[in-house]
């Protein structure tokens, strides 16, 4: 699942809001960058990127108890079956001007985002550009962050990310 910005929806539309939908990505072996760039831009063009789906359209008319219950029940399970609605959700917010959180002698250097912890989710990554450092946060529902696993995932995404070539 990768978080779509929506507000270009409304042309003129001024918003620090987080105004985003998924799109859903299914990746096979044989798929390259650019293939899930094209499917991703395909989804968009057509507006799918909003798409609501029948059960969403529902949930309006639930009791609030009802939803809880459901929820909480579906979040015991999934690490008992290992079976979760998507692999998890891929957020980069691009390179962020350092001015825009520097001013009165403070000279911004990095940044931190708070990660949304989705226990429906296996994990959330977000990633960031500030300056000529990239931030990377990661959240995983506490079943399977344990045992050293979230801090083997953020040392091998540490490990495996390479600069991109010079354009």
């Amino acid at each position: 699942a990768v978080p779509v910005d929506l507000r270009p929806r409304v042309p003129g539309l001024r918003n620090t809001g987080n105004i985003t939908n998924l799109v859903y990505l299914d990746i096979a072996k044989e798929d390259t960058p650019a293939t899930l760039g094209n499917t991703m831009k395909q989804q968009m063009d057509e507006r799918r990127d909003g798409e609501l789906y029948r059960v969403d359209a529902l949930v309006r008319f639930l009791p609030l108890r009802m939803i809880r219950r459901l929820l909480k029940s579906e979040i015991a399970r999934k690490p008992e079956t290992g079976l979760y609605r998507n692999s998890g959700i891929i957020s980069n917010m691009g390179r962020i001007p350092a001015e825009y959180f520097s001013g009165g002698g403070f000279n911004a250097t990095a940044l931190l985002g708070i990660p949304p912890s989705i226990d429906v989710v296996p994990f959330f990554i977000g990633t960031a550009g500030l300056k000529k450092h990239l931030e990377i946060i990661l959240s995983m529902p506490n079943a399977l962050a344990g045992g050293g696993r979230i801090e083997q995932v953020m040392k091998r995404l540490s490990e495996e990310m390479k600069p991109a070539p010079a354009r």
